[in-house]
């Protein structure tokens, strides 16, 4: 199965099939398909299922040497996305190629341990440039060991960054100048390059924020100075009763449910969101709830915490992610329009949250899944993408988002 999208600069195409082989020559007969005399695609981004890991470097160097393109820049995922449809569990591969000024554009890829080679060989570019935008793929075991070296490229680049991490049940590589290795890898483009970009969250606020007034690294022992616990409590309850219209304690009666279960009312899961400063509460990142204590009240967290900080109890579930996402998309549509006078888009990257793989998103008439209805806001774009696990936007780490990026 082959699926096709063109615009002038820009040609995404993707494919699934029983082998990598097969996949690989749909794949370049797509891009064959569309050829044309002036049209010199010089990028490429390269997204493949996690089926696909053990023949990744097969399938790059075929890639590089049929489609002609030298910089590729990707990573393997558990679901990939594609315009209109997204590909998990099955061998899939998707690629965007387009063609951009070979001054406005640097490719990058390095291990873990070539952090200090990266900087020599991005600084003459970066002399010479305006940097406006990265877009980064980073894989690596325990992920948080990229973290100080993706935070470096940020400080060193400047503009905005964008990207995700590798997902993966067993293995995973990224797609780059050798498919193989772990650390990071992508594209620097100058202020010559226009791109417009967009989060959606994909969560909403429970209630207000609060303050860790006590905390031990992932133990929150006190907020606001209450138990975290009962603090969590309310807001759940005051969210029940916002979203079914009942008064907690008459659906408790109504449902079976005892105490403060009220997670067992509301379907979806709830998080923590931390603020970004200077940001209202809209923009946050979100980390994952380890554990609860009702009896100490403790709560444990995906992150280490310290007092006086904020953070915001926060709930998802299918219906908060496709309203998030169909207002986001509606809001860039018209902040583009509003910009340049109409709306058409060459390309799109989409880094979504492996949580968000496989989500009901066929709900307000859209038939589909995520892509469907990016596709039903933005129209047929050439687009690529993959389902990360963790997403990057303006250089910080994020939970559950969805990231676009457009190439106007």
């Amino acid at each position: 199965m082959e699926n096709v999208t063109t615009s002038s600069r820009f040609v995404s195409v993707s494919a699934t099939g029983e082998n990598w082989r097969d996949i690989s020559k749909t794949i370049l007969e797509g891009l064959e398909s569309v050829k044309t005399d002036g049209f010199n695609p010089n990028v490429g981004f390269v997204y493949m299922t996690q089926e696909l890991v053990q023949d990744a470097s097969s399938i790059m160097t075929l890639l590089k040497s049929v489609a002609g393109i030298s910089h590729w820049a990707g990573t393997t995922a558990i679901g990939i996305c594609a315009n209109g449809t997204e590909y998990w569990g099955v061998p899939a591969i998707v690629v965007l190629v387009g063609e951009i000024a070979s001054e406005s554009v640097h490719h990058f890829h390095a291990r873990e341990d070539e952090a200090k080679r990266l900087g020599s060989e991005l600084k003459p570019w970066l002399n010479t440039h305006d940097p406006m935008l990265t877009i980064l793929h980073g894989h690596g075991v325990p992920q948080s060991s990229l973290i100080g070296m993706i935070e470096d490229v940020d400080t060193m680049v400047g503009g905005f960054m964008v990207g995700g991490f590798t997902s993966f049940k067993s293995s995973g590589a990224l797609l780059g100048t050798a498919e193989t290795s772990t650390g990071i890898c992508g594209f620097v483009f100058d202020e010559d390059v226009v791109v417009s970009t967009a989060l959606s969250q994909g969560c909403v606020p429970m209630g207000s924020p609060h303050e860790v007034t006590m905390s031990d690294d992932h133990i929150i022992a006190s907020l606001d100075d209450k138990k975290p616990f009962d603090v969590f409590s309310q807001d759940m309850k005051a969210i029940v009763e916002k979203r079914l219209g009942y008064k907690a304690q008459e659906t408790m009666m109504e449902t079976g449910v005892v105490g403060t279960d009220f997670h067992q009312i509301l379907e979806g899961s709830a998080h923590i969101a931390i603020p970004v400063m200077g940001s209202d509460q809209k923009d946050f990142m979100v980390r994952n709830i380890v554990g609860m204590d009702p009896e100490t009240g403790e709560i444990a967290v995906a992150e280490s915490l310290e007092d006086k900080q904020n953070i915001i109890f926060v709930h998802r579930d299918s219906e908060t992610v496709r309203m998030d996402l169909s207002s986001t998309l509606v809001a860039l549509r018209e902040r583009v329009i509003k910009e340049r006078g109409d709306f058409k888009p060459l390309a799109a990257l989409y880094v979504s949250c492996v949580g968000r793989l496989g989500l009901d998103f066929k709900g307000d008439g859209v038939q589909g899944g995520e892509m469907a209805l990016v596709r039903d806001i933005l129209g047929d774009v050439p687009l690529a993408g993959f389902y990360a696990a963790g997403e990057i936007s303006s250089g910080r780490i994020y939970g559950y988002t969805g990231v676009l990026t457009l190439f106007l």
